[in-house]
């Protein structure tokens, strides 16, 4: 997550690509939004507790994707 991170940054940062990448980057988002959605319905409902903690675990792993997303956005938005 780091290394994707961190090359979607770089490419978003730098505003030469940024402007020629628009298609590709909408693609990426939605994807990651997409599969995450996906994966969140596809998830068994907690019958007990091991299955609980699962849950838990994989929402916050689908949450700091998303967060991750959202912050390589907003905090490195160049629009003026």
């Amino acid at each position: 997550l780091s290394e994707i991170c961190s090359t979607l940054t770089t490419l978003w940062t730098s505003c030469n690509l940024r402007k020629h990448l628009v298609p590709q980057f909408e693609a990426i988002f939605a994807g990651f939004y997409q599969r995450a959605l996906a994966l969140l319905r596809k998830r068994m409902n907690a019958t007990d507790s091991t299955t609980f903690h699962e849950n838990l675990v994989f929402d916050a792993g689908v949450e700091i994707i998303l967060e991750s997303l959202v912050d390589i956005m907003c905090l490195h938005d160049h629009r003026q």
